[in-house]
Parts: C-alpha cells; structure tokens; sequence
C-alpha cells in the first residue's frame, strides 16, 4: 500500500512538473543567453554615383532577423528619411523644426531621457508637427555590455518620461547609443517592439566646440545623398542648424520627397475589403471589413470614378473603385487594402 502511494505521488509530481514546462515554453521567455553580447560599432560604406551606401554588417549577421535597418534598401524612389540624434539640447532645435515645417518634411526625433524632461515644449512640439520621435535610450550607454535588465531599463525610463510629458507612446524605433550594438541587445530591443534604426549618412557633427561648418553639411549632402537614404543628424550641432534650409531645398530641386520610417522599417497589416453586391439601384455601396490584421488603427475610405479621380461620395451613375486605409499603429506601418469595384444604375444621396 505504501509502495503504491509512493508511486502515485511520483506519477503526480511528474505530471505538474511537465505541465510547468509546458508552461514556461507557451510564455515563449527567451533564453538571451544564446544570443553573442560581443560588441560592434556601426559604420558606414560611402559608394560614389549616389548609388546607395553599404554598412558594417557583422559577417554572418542578418540585421532584418533583429528588425534593424540602416536606409531603405527596397526603394528605387528619390526619397530621404531624416533623422536627428538628441542626446540634449544647445539651442537648435526649435529652429530645426521651423525649417522642416517651412518644407513640409517630416523627421524622427531620437530622444534621451534627460532632453525629453528638460525640453517639454519642444517635445510636443514635435508631436503636433507630425514629426516620429523615437528612444535613444535614457542615460545613452553603450549597451552591449549591459544585462538583459539594464537595457530595459535604459528603454523603459524613456519610454515613461516621454509619456508622462506627453500622454503618447514612443514611436516603436530606437537608435542604440555611438551606434554600438550586439546580437543581444538587437534581440532585446526587438523583443520589446522596437526596430533599431542605423543610417546609411553621416560626418562629424557631435563634437559643439569643433563643428565643421555650414558649408561641409552641404557640400557632405550633395555628395552622397541616395534613394532611400537615412542620415544621422545631431541636434547640438549649429552647423547642421544653419546648413538645413539650403540641404532641403537643394534635395527638392533634386525631387526628393521626405520620408517616415513606417514606410519600410515596420511590419506590414493586412487589410482587405469587400462589397456585398456589387450594383446598387438607388441604395449607397456597402463596403465591408473581411480581415484588419492592424486591428487599433482608423480606417478611411478612398472612392475614384471610372477616370481614376478622388471623389468624395459615389452617388451618380456610373462605376467606381474604392480602398480603404489603415493608419500606422506601432506595430505596422500604414497598410492600404484590395480594390474593390462597383457600379451604380441609378443616382441617390446620402
């Protein structure tokens, strides 16, 4: 009888300890120590022609599997995606942002802690321009090196300053520190929601006491600007400051537009529509939703007549498509569904 006791318990304590491991697997807790903390410093590979520049991939290393990028290497299109380090500030930025809205382009703000809570003004002012703003961490350490802990910390204090002065959440991106970064610290990062943002252009621009001057930012972006290029931007920086109007206007004589990093560094949804019937004889087109794997976002609907024009409502005669929008959330990017057609015999009004 004992013995039988004995064994029972055995065949129990068996079982709940399998169905703890079952457990621990479905919470899918990574084990970060499979993952090299050896440290690599970002660099870049100027290549002449505005041909779109290379960079100091680790051999072996695929930086999509982190989610990181360093320019849009799809894009065959004249555009450029700005983004400016702001580590603190020297008096630059509220200029900086009166010539980005002067030009209608858009940027990504990587912010410290210490800039987000000495700088409120500007940080919503960002915000309201429409600009991203991303985490450069909250200390700007190095963060190979640092414990699986320590670089969430250094993330999450960001992220908690940034939205008690803003009532938002950081934009999902984030420029690790000098540019230094480890298979670990990539997987971190990725595992909290981030895409880590490099760039494919950059000079010396940090040092404020030896700045090299408004003419070499131009002069730096005329040679090596490319299709789908990131440069680094540092706000401190007053050469940067004085160079911006003459760097945007001369990027638009050369018919670039500016970017935003949803574009290419977020994942992308999944929406398509559908229309019921698809005549309608005196009744409005009814557009349904079949999937919206971006669940969160606002959707608008886009209508073109047989011509191909935007319209604004479909209630004459005549055959119409219609799309519909997903807006970025922070884990997809902008996502544009199927197109749908319809036709209407007979006019009506909404």
């Amino acid at each position: 009888m004992y013995r039988g006791w004995r064994s029972f318990i055995r065949t129990v304590f068996s079982i709940l300890l399998c169905l703890l491991l079952a457990v621990q697997a479905s919470a899918g807790k990574t084990d970060y120590s499979r993952y090299p903390d050896t440290k690599y410093e970002w660099y870049i590979i100027r290549k002449s022609g505005h041909e779109k520049a290379g960079g100091g991939i680790p051999a072996g290393m695929d930086l999509s599997k982190y989610k990181a990028y360093f320019q849009n290497t799809e894009t065959d299109e004249k555009v450029i995606y700005l983004s400016f380090d702001c580590g603190y500030e020297n008096g630059y930025t509220r200029k900086i942002l009166k010539t980005l809205k002067k030009h209608n382009a858009k940027a990504i703000f990587f912010l410290t802690k210490p800039f987000i809570e000495s700088n409120p003004s500007l940080v919503k002012k960002m915000k309201k321009q429409g600009h991203l703003t991303g985490n450069h961490t909250s200390t700007h350490p190095s963060l190979p090196g640092r414990s699986v802990k320590e670089i969430r910390k250094e993330i999450k204090d960001c992220e908690e300053a940034f939205k008690k002065v803003t009532g938002c959440e950081l934009d999902p991106f984030i420029r690790p520190p000098m540019g230094e970064f480890s298979e670990r610290s990539l997987q971190v990062t990725k595992d909290m929601g981030y895409s880590t943002i490099l760039w494919s252009m950059a000079y010396y621009d940090y040092d404020v006491n030896n700045q090299p001057g408004k003419d070499y930012v131009v002069k730096h972006f005329k040679d090596n600007y490319h299709k789908g290029a990131l440069p680094l931007i540092h706000n401190v920086s007053s050469s940067n400051c004085e160079a911006l109007d003459d760097v945007l206007s001369y990027l638009e004589k050369k018919k670039y537009r500016f970017g935003t990093l949803d574009e290419f560094a977020l994942e992308k949804g999944t929406l398509k529509i559908k229309c019921a019937d698809k005549e309608y004889d005196g009744e409005p087109a009814e557009v349904k939703i079949i999937k919206n794997t971006n669940k969160n976002a606002r959707i608008t609907y886009i209508f073109k007549d047989a011509k191909g024009r935007i319209i604004k409502e479909a209630t004459e005669p005549g055959t119409y498509t219609v799309t519909a929008v997903a807006e970025a959330t922070r884990k997809y990017c902008i996502t544009t569904s199927n197109e749908v057609q319809f036709k209407i015999k007979a006019a009506f009004h909404i």
